[in-house]
């Protein structure tokens, strides 16, 4: 087996540390050791610890959008697909979880991430928002969706995916994927309406 590029393994040990510590406690030294590498070599790839971070969401993001279509491949049904962003979604912030607390905890506003760090950010909410609305479109053209304003339906059901997130994160709520993706569905194929 190939052994993974130093990059790769600082951005997953990194991962692991800020999990562990939080952005403010850890320390770059633990992200070297923890990656077997010298605190040095991090600097070959990054410019600081926040660069780190940064670069360490983009890949767990990246990672994120990597499985979801892997698994989007498997669906061939509008419904189904929906159910997998739900499950997928609810999978990811289970292993987000510890960080966002962290991070939630330190107050993020104070870590200073700056104009990238807040583009990628947007940039992978549109993503997301994009690929559900390309989902929806496709469910309206199938007739399995009724015509419905597509823009204001993506931002309902993202905008659920987003409550999800607030209950685990803030009240720190445990979430089975399965279940709740399932419920999350049916309340958005048939309403609230008795």
């Amino acid at each position: 087996m190939a052994e993974k590029p130093k990059k790769q393994l600082i951005l997953e040990a990194a991962f692991e540390v800020f999990t562990k510590k939080g952005f403010h406690s850890t320390k770059v030294e633990e992200i070297a050791e923890r990656a077997g590498i010298g605190k040095g070599t991090i600097y070959e790839y990054f410019k600081s610890k926040a660069d780190v971070f940064h670069e360490m969401y983009i890949w767990y993001v990246d990672k994120y959008f990597a499985e979801l279509e892997e698994g989007l491949l498997i669906e061939t049904e509008p419904v189904d697909k929906l159910l997998k962003i739900v499950k997928n979604h609810i999978v990811f912030l289970t292993n987000m979880k510890s960080l966002a607390g962290k991070l939630l905890s330190e107050s993020s506003s104070n870590m200073d991430m700056g104009a990238e760090f807040k583009k990628t950010m947007v940039s992978s909410y549109k993503e997301k928002m994009d690929r559900i609305k390309v989902i929806i479109e496709e469910g309206i053209k199938k007739g399995v969706f009724r015509e419905i304003d597509v823009t204001l339906c993506t931002m309902f059901f993202f905008g659920s995916l987003g409550g999800i997130s607030h209950a685990m994160f803030l009240l720190d709520i445990d979430i089975n994927p399965d279940a709740v993706a399932e419920k999350v569905i049916d309340i958005l194929l048939n309403g609230i309406k008795k």
